[in-house]
């Protein structure tokens, strides 16, 4: 049993060395050396202990772990968490629960405990949810065995790249670390990094630090409780009139005038010169920047972007549209659209969909920010107004083999104007894009918007 256990723990990535003890103990025979467990067979007299206290090294940060030294503290949460990852242990490695919970040990309640877990009321569980281990449906199955750095349920399973991972749950995922999906993914296959360099690069993307209190926010909005989700606080000062939600319902795009400051708009513009080496008094740099021949620019993480994902005005707006209040702004990349010139065309996007035209398409909404003021043909953001509310019937029209993604809209589709900090929301059933840029100056904007934790998703892409 004492082997079972042992080489459990070395596998999981529990460090166990065998050793004397001279010193006296807390628990016969078992000491804890800088996050080793150090075990003398002599000495020991329940092998049960070492799972509990195990649970006491899972549920720290690896940095945490190599701090401990002769026992793991008396925190009262992190005792209950022990208690429930040994239980959780046991069930895995097929062991009687009365070896972890023997009459010596927890002050007599060793019996109580074994009658909740028999009778299912899991001690314990909320505070292994909470740290990602396993969730309240799935729980005494783990989803990790060990609290990883930054300690986000599903990271481990994403790193992995397993089949299996729920593709709305990993957007979450990513919106809530501050990550881009092709930059994410990008690092993931050309690196191949090891799971703690990977969280390492995270942090490093998030400028050194990731708050705990979004960490918690995200683990909360993957756990159970983000299916159900937080509907909007109808208390809340509206970003979007009843003029504006009739508009939006109509024509399926609304614009939200001034959700960011003239300061804001001129930092992000600032930022976006700087990555392509454009300087608005000479035309002749706008062409030729590292982005290539195209206009989108890869700014995912200067300050000035992130700060506009923040806006309170961007997600009230969202918030009343999804009528959801757990919401995440996807980390997407900023635009810079010059004027048409010989050797520099508009290289689009033409109008296009971005989510699957398999029926029925589920809400869901898309967002650019106008970083300066913006004229119809200014390469304006461009789009087929009401389309939403006929795109089902349309389909359903189509002769067989006929592709809806070829069709031509460009005479149905408007140009939207807009002032510097304007917000233009459209559902994402409606043909958009882009459009060339005949004047005298670029677009600059940033492409932004919101989801809710859960979201409806088609997994057949037509």
């Amino acid at each position: 049993m004492l082997r079972k256990i042992t080489a459990f723990l070395e596998s999981i990535g529990v460090p166990v060395r065998h050793a004397q003890i001279t010193e006296q103990t807390f628990v016969p025979g078992i000491t804890l050396d800088r996050g080793t467990i150090v075990i003398d067979e002599s000495k020991l007299l329940y092998p049960g202990d070492l799972l509990h206290e195990a649970g006491h090294l899972a549920v720290l940060r690896p940095g945490e772990r190599v701090d401990l030294q002769g026992t793991a503290g008396d925190s009262g949460a992190f005792e209950m968490a022990a208690i429930g990852w040994s239980w959780a242990a046991a069930q895995h490695l097929g062991l009687d629960p009365a070896i972890v919970f023997h009459d010596a040990g927890y002050k007599g309640e060793s019996q109580a405990l074994l009658d909740n877990f028999a009778a299912g009321r899991f001690l314990g569980v909320p505070m292994l949810e909470w740290l990602g281990l396993t969730t309240a449906a799935t729980y005494p199955a783990m989803t990790s065995w060990l609290r990883d750095e930054l300690g986000v349920r599903r990271l481990r399973e994403f790193w992995s790249r397993r089949e299996d991972v729920d593709w709305v749950a990993t957007n979450t995922l990513l919106c809530g670390l501050g990550l881009g999906l092709r930059e994410t993914y990008d690092f993931l296959l050309q690196q191949k990094p090891s799971f703690a360099d990977f969280e390492q690069w995270i942090v490093r993307q998030n400028g050194g630090t990731i708050d705990a209190e979004r960490i918690a926010r995200l683990n909360l909005a993957l756990s159970d409780h983000g299916i159900a989700g937080e509907p909007a606080n109808p208390a809340a000062e509206p970003a979007l009139s009843p003029e504006d939600l009739a508009f939006w319902d109509e024509n399926g795009y609304v614009v939200r005038h001034e959700a960011i400051s003239p300061e804001a708009c001129a930092a992000t513009v600032r930022a976006i010169c700087g990555f392509t080496g454009a300087d608005l008094e000479h035309p002749d740099t706008w062409y030729g920047g590292p982005q290539g021949h195209s206009i989108w620019i890869p700014l995912f993480h200067d300050p000035a972007v992130t700060a506009n994902r923040h806006s309170a005005r961007i997600h009230r707006a969202f918030a009343q549209l999804w009528d959801r209040e757990d919401l995440w702004a996807t980390v997407d990349q900023a635009g810079f659209n010059p004027p048409e010139r010989a050797g520099w065309r508009f290289p689009g996007p033409h109008l296009h969909w971005d989510v699957s035209l398999a029926r029925p398409i589920p809400f869901g909404v898309q967002g650019i920010l106008y970083l300066t003021d913006t004229a119809a043909n200014q390469g304006a953001f461009s789009c087929v107004p009401g389309f939403h509310k006929k795109i089902d019937q349309w389909l359903g029209s189509l002769p067989d083999g006929v592709d809806p993604r070829q069709q031509d809209f460009s005479k149905e589709a408007i140009p939207i104007t807009g002032r510097a900090g304007d917000l233009v929301i459209w559902h994402h059933a409606l043909p958009h894009g882009s459009s060339p840029n005949s004047a005298t100056v670029p677009r600059f904007a940033q492409y932004i918007f919101m989801r809710p934790s859960r979201w409806e998703y088609r997994t057949e892409w037509l």
